[in-house]
């Protein structure tokens, strides 16, 4: 315990990392300056408490497993010229009702990129929560939560990075975004993958094509070499830390406040006028705004937000007709023309048009039923897709411009 203090000294992180079940296996390293002191495994998460002198001895970071964090991007209007404000920030996730399942204030929201687009990842709060209590009844410290899908090198264009953990794939797919994937999908999805740098242990398994191993390892010394590649935190606070460490130097700590507040005040007092008519005279370009877009001429409250809520109105009605609205189209058809067989479906975001690969003698059938629907119907095969079956023809839909 003494030689464990005594190395801390230096920097000494310790990292624990759970199954997706906290009543299964649970891997924890213990590092000093990025050098692995010790490792082990523990049967789960109940038996935490047997790292209390690795505990105390330097920070405590939790790698939360990746089927608990969700990522989404928001596409925000005029980017670039709109200043990323604390408002703005808090109105993010609303922009995502439409994207996910469930109410947003039941997730936990963090900003993991600024953009554009904004990456956004979401944690339910109740599952958050039980995770962190483990700690609290173990009386562990915690200072960091990070997903492990973040805790992987940031992956080059077009390309992920990745880590097999048994019957999982971890995958980093950008900065700001990755998930995990079963095995078996791993494999269903094998001919449609992107390049991928492969690290940890090579365990023989075949790998899909452009996938290729670069660095050996277990999967938590390659999670825990890694982690500081994002500033991710899911912790708003650090949970058990001892008061005696954070409040050392409490005199310094008080003279350096009472000089900065002082500093502060001076400032403010000083360019508050100022703050003030700026102030002022954005509040009536915002009212002129309103009025402009609105064709009113009385004088409404909070008019930045009322400007936001007719910019998030005309984000969704753009959105209902996209590639929903295309799915919905061809559910209909498929059921009215019974018998067809639909191979592949695939998404052109840019172009608003949806793929779908049928059988040859299927195609005139189903597409005079979707242009009954009031689509436009063409043969054309996605870009991505170089596969050709003379046995299938691929038909792309859109809608009547």
């Amino acid at each position: 315990m003494n030689n464990i203090k005594k190395k801390a000294g230096k920097h000494a992180v310790l990292f624990i990392r759970p199954s997706p079940s906290s009543d299964q296996r649970v891997e924890w390293l213990y590092s000093i300056n990025k050098d692995i002191q010790a490792s082990g495994e523990l049967p789960g998460m109940a038996s935490i408490n047997r790292l209390k002198e690795y505990a105390a001895a330097g920070d405590v970071i939790l790698i939360l497993p990746g089927e608990f964090a969700v990522f989404h991007s928001v596409d925000i209007p005029g980017a670039g010229k709109v200043r990323m404000s604390r408002q703005l920030q808090k109105a993010l996730p609303y922009w995502l009702e439409d994207k996910i399942i469930g109410e947003v204030d039941a997730l936990t929201w963090l900003r993991v990129t600024v953009g554009p687009p904004v990456s956004m990842l979401g944690v339910d709060k109740n599952a958050l929560q039980a995770w962190i209590s483990w700690f609290t009844e173990a009386e562990l410290p915690l200072h960091r939560i990070v997903p492990d899908t973040l805790c992987l090198p940031v992956p080059g264009n077009e390309e992920w990075s990745c880590v097999q953990d048994g019957e999982r794939w971890i995958i980093r797919q950008t900065t700001g975004s990755g998930m995990v994937l079963n095995r078996q999908w791993l494999s269903a999805l094998s001919g449609d993958l992107p390049a991928a740098k492969v690290y940890g242990v090579n365990t023989g398994i075949a790998l899909p094509a452009g996938w290729y191993p670069v660095v050996a390892g277990n999967t938590i010394e390659c999670l825990a070499a890694h982690s500081s590649s994002t500033a991710v935190n899911l912790l708003k606070q650090p949970v058990g830390a001892k008061k005696g460490i954070l409040f050392q130097g409490w005199k310094y700590t008080l003279l350096l406040a009472a000089l900065v507040l002082g500093m502060l005040c001076l400032s403010l007092f000083l360019r508050g006028y100022q703050y003030q008519q700026a102030a002022d005279r954005m509040e009536m370009q915002s009212q002129e705004l309103y009025r402009q877009i609105t064709q009113s001429k009385r004088k409404v409250s909070n008019p930045k937000f009322r400007l936001m809520q007719i910019v998030k109105n005309n984000e969704q009605k753009q959105q209902q007709s996209g590639v929903l609205q295309l799915l919905n189209v061809l559910a209909v058809a498929s059921k009215v023309e019974a018998g067809i067989v639909i191979h592949s479906i695939c998404y052109d975001g840019n172009q608003g048009a949806l793929f779908i690969e049928i059988p040859r003698e299927n195609a005139e059938k189903l597409s005079a039923s979707l242009e009954a629907q009031s689509l436009v119907v063409r043969t054309a095969r996605p870009e991505l897709n170089a596969h050709k079956d003379p046995q299938t023809v691929w038909l792309q839909m859109d809608r009547q411009k």
